[in-house]
């Protein structure tokens, strides 16, 4: 990555409305990856995690599960870490 590469992940970091990990990939693969299509689908409105509990955050995520978003947009939306998200869906199977 050149001199200027910092610039553009800026740039696209704000105009996409994505994460520096992600202006990373749109800038090295393009928006037609299939790890880039993923993170720019419409992601739900931001979901104010301080005033719910654990039990209504988890079935927050578990509601956007069910409606098809995946881990990643349910851990950004949620302002959690992908691991949390998967841990908490993972114990819906043992319900």
């Amino acid at each position: 990555m050149g001199d200027d590469t910092g610039y553009y992940l800026l740039l696209i970091a704000i105009l996409r409305d994505v994460n520096v990990g992600q202006a990373k990939m749109l800038y090295k693969y393009g928006p037609s990856h299939p790890k880039c299509k993923e993170f720019l689908e419409k992601k739900p409105p931001q979901i104010d995690t301080q005033k719910l509990n654990k039990n209504e955050i988890t079935k927050e995520m578990r509601d956007l599960k069910d409606k098809g978003y995946s881990d990643h947009v349910i851990a950004d939306v949620c302002n959690s870490n992908l691991s949390v998200v998967r841990r908490r869906l993972g114990k819906r199977k043992e319900n």
